[in-house]
C-alpha cells in the first residue's frame, strides 16, 4: 500500500490519504501537505522539543494525524517529497479487525477533543459518533 500523506477530514476526524496506491513517480513535484503518515515520518529535533512527539495514549492509528495537527497549528509546513523511499510492510486485510476498529475510534475521539472547536465537536458527536463501534470510551 504506498501512502503519501495527504489531507484532513475535519468531519469524520480522520486523515484521507492521497494517491494512495498508485505508482511512485519521482517526477512529481514537492508539495505542501496537510498530514503526514506515521511510516516515514522526519521532523527536526528542536521542533519535535516545541510540539511534542507521538501521543503515547493513541498507541496506533490517528497518531500521526494528531502531531501532524499540533506541527501545523505550530506553523511548521509538512511537505510531501517525491524522491524519498521508504520500505513499510504491512498486512492488507479485506476488514479490519475489532482491535483495529476500537483503537481508531478511540482515538478519533481524543483527536475531536484536543483539536476541534465546540461547533466540529458537536457535529463529529451527532453526525459521526452514532456510526463507529465502541461509543463507550
Amino acid at each position: 500500500m504506498v501512502r503519501r500523506g495527504g489531507v484532513f477530514s475535519p468531519l469524520r476526524a480522520l486523515d484521507l490519504h492521497l494517491l494512495q496506491n498508485q505508482p511512485a513517480d519521482r517526477a512529481q513535484a514537492r508539495r505542501p501537505i496537510i498530514f503526514l503518515c506515521g511510516c516515514c515520518f522526519l521532523v527536526r529535533a528542536d521542533v519535535v522539543r516545541k510540539v511534542g512527539n507521538f501521543d503515547e495514549s493513541c498507541f496506533a492509528y490517528v497518531e500521526d494525524l494528531d502531531l501532524s495537527l499540533r506541527l501545523t497549528q505550530a506553523w511548521v509546513r509538512l511537505l510531501f517529497e517525491p524522491a524519498a523511499r521508504v520500505l513499510h510492510r504491512i498486512k492488507v486485510n479485506a476488514q479490519d479487525s475489532p482491535f483495529q476498529i476500537i483503537q481508531r475510534d478511540q482515538n478519533r475521539r481524543r483527536l475531536v477533543q484536543r483539536h476541534f472547536g465546540a461547533v466540529d465537536r458537536l457535529r463529529f458527536y451527532v453526525l459521526v459518533l452514532p456510526n463507529t463501534t465502541d461509543a463507550s470510551c
